[in-house]
């Protein structure tokens, strides 16, 4: 078995089937029918080798596997959502576009140096030049971050 052979959302169906004790519940619940989440799970224990959940009950039984599946699986979501929300948060914290502006003095001298720092960082920069007292009324007006 190979990592790259387990996907998340098998992990996501079997924990649905176990806690829900069964097929139908498990696929009402994903808004997928019955037969894919069957297929998803019997898929799911040829990768892993063994049978995770006891058939012949109602409702539905794990094995001794599939206790144990069922445990990491939990983890393995849980941290998937982690880091979906992490990258999420990320996102919206990240500042993709900058507007700056400088005087025309300091433009001379530092917007090369800026921008070159910068771009790495951003997805763009914006640089405004002028005079002092446009700039501040830019910045007051909200058309310019610094």
């Amino acid at each position: 078995m190979n990592l790259q052979d387990l996907q998340p959302s098998a992990f996501l169906t079997f924990i649905k089937v176990a806690e829900r004790g069964s097929f139908t519940a498990a696929s009402k619940e994903l808004g997928v029918s019955q037969s894919a989440v069957s297929q998803t799970v019997e898929k799911l224990e040829e990768k892993l080798g063994r049978p995770l959940l006891e058939r012949g009950s109602r409702p539905l039984v794990l094995t001794g596997a599939g206790r144990e599946v069922l445990r990491c699986a939990r983890r393995f979501v849980e941290e998937a959502r982690l880091m979906q929300n992490s990258l999420n948060l990320q996102e919206n914290r990240e500042v993709k576009t900058l507007r700056l502006g400088l005087s025309e003095v300091v433009d001379g001298f530092f917007s090369d140096k800026l921008e070159q720092f910068l771009i790495p960082k951003l997805q763009s920069v914006e640089v405004q030049t002028g005079l002092i007292p446009q700039i501040l009324e830019d910045f007051e007006n909200g058309l310019l971050d610094i």
